[in-house]
């Protein structure tokens, strides 16, 4: 039975809601939304009923909108199914889960019965049916520039591309410096900038982020851990700097020895700034084409 345009419009709204602090912590709203009978599967296990779903403490949500991986389909006439997947960031923590819910049909519009999310971490292995090699996995990969609305992704992938406590030496002036560089909102300003900025997609997931400053200086490159070693990073960096003479980074300790497979050479003394250490390094396109 094929769901129309106008009920799977419907639906992913009414989804949507319960990912918004507005309607979520909304108790008149949630007790329309919610089916007398509604119980959830929590991604922790626990069960919840109507009343413990409205009793929830409110607490901020920063979710991806739109729902990844949306999918909607009627099970009869009056009652649907949907799927996605939920990527939320809760205090700097970004959890992931793979989303299900059964709505019923009334006469003004639906009710949700039933929900269950069940955890999962995105990478190379959450989709093995699909995606067995290397060779797949590159192909599935695209690129484009991001969009309002990618942030929270943005801020999940550069938190899952590095242990960002190793990287600021664990000493609190570095550690706020990293939380401002991943906070959602500076990366929204980074997105509506006029700086180039490019991210890379896997199966709806950010897998990969560059952003540069000043015109041509790289000032991130993040790829999540479990998608290193694709090529990821220089492509998205031979994307952008294609119509360059030159391009500087300031890099991490740990990401000297990239920077070097890609074509920079260590231009100055490494130094200190706001508790992080970083290494000066310039690229050239004429010593680039030179080295090809």
């Amino acid at each position: 039975m094929e769901i129309s345009i106008e009920d799977r419009e419907t639906l992913e709204r009414l989804e949507e809601e319960l990912w918004c602090e507005e309607t979520r912590y909304d108790k008149q709203r949630m007790n329309e939304l919610l089916a007398g009978d509604f119980f959830e599967f929590g991604r922790s296990g626990r069960i919840y009923q109507k009343q413990d779903t409205l009793a929830h403490s409110r607490k901020t949500i920063n979710a991806v909108f739109p729902l990844p991986e949306f999918h909607a389909r009627l099970l009869d006439e009056n009652t649907a199914q949907v799927t996605y997947n939920s990527v939320a960031n809760y205090d700097g923590v970004v959890e992931y889960a793979r989303r299900s819910s059964i709505w019923s049909r009334t006469n003004c519009s639906w009710i949700l019965r039933f929900h269950q999310g069940t955890p999962f971490q995105p990478g190379i292995n959450s989709d093995v049916s699909k995606y067995r090699d290397r060779t797949a996995i590159i192909n599935a990969i695209t690129y484009r520039f991001p969009k309002i609305g990618d942030e929270q992704q943005i801020s999940a992938c550069l938190w899952a591309a590095a242990d960002l406590w190793e990287l600021a030496d664990e000493t609190p002036e570095s550690i706020d410096e990293w939380k401002q560089i991943s906070n959602p909102e500076e990366l929204r300003s980074r997105i509506a900038s006029n700086e180039k900025t490019l991210v890379a997609i896997w199966n709806g997931i950010v897998v990969g982020f560059i952003a540069f400053r000043r015109g041509n200086h790289l000032s991130l490159l993040f790829v999540r851990k479990e998608f290193s070693g694709l090529g990821i990073g220089r492509e998205l960096f031979t994307r952008c700097s294609s119509d360059f003479d030159e391009s500087t980074v300031n890099s991490s300790d740990t990401a000297v020895e990239f920077y070097q497979k890609i074509g920079f050479v260590q231009s100055g003394d490494r130094f200190l700034i706001k508790g992080i250490w970083g290494t000066p390094m310039k690229w050239t396109n004429r010593a680039a084409n030179q080295t090809r």
